[in-house]
């Protein structure tokens, strides 16, 4: 009778090591940069680069209650009914964030970021790397 250990140790690597690459942690200097740039590989499907101007949306907000601020970042293109992904970006003591998770921005995130919701246009973020965020939903003309 043959053995069959070596390839259930190789299919046993290949389990592993899918799963610990699906948990890599995502840690950035610049959340923006990596949402927009689609950095990693987690979250939901954004239109950043597509053919109209988008408008990018940021909440900095403090999530997880530890007092330092975190970054919720979406592109309204894909929102319905002032809803859609949003997503959470934690505040690390070393100035960096870690992609945490996607929420629907209807969650608790609407009450949290009611005030401090800012906007840009994914265009200029696009030609210069820097965004002029607005208050609000809707930038000025």
């Amino acid at each position: 009778m043959k053995s069959y250990r070596g390839v259930w140790g190789v299919a046993l690597l290949l389990v592993y090591g899918t799963a610990c690459a699906a948990t890599e942690e995502i840690i950035t200097a610049d959340p923006l940069k990596s949402f927009f740039n689609e950095e990693y590989d987690l979250g939901s499907d954004y239109f950043t680069h597509g053919k109209d101007n988008t408008l990018l949306f940021r909440c900095v907000i403090d999530v997880d209650g530890d007092g330092l601020e975190d970054m919720a970042l979406s592109e309204l293109s894909i929102w319905g009914n002032r809803t859609g992904p949003v997503e959470i970006f934690i505040g690390l003591p070393d100035g960096k964030f870690r992609y945490a998770y996607t929420e629907d921005y209807s969650s608790t995130l609407s009450e949290r970021c009611e005030n401090r919701v800012e906007v840009c246009k994914a265009a200029e973020y696009a030609t210069s790397g820097r965004c002029t965020w607005h208050e609000g939903f809707s930038p000025p003309q």
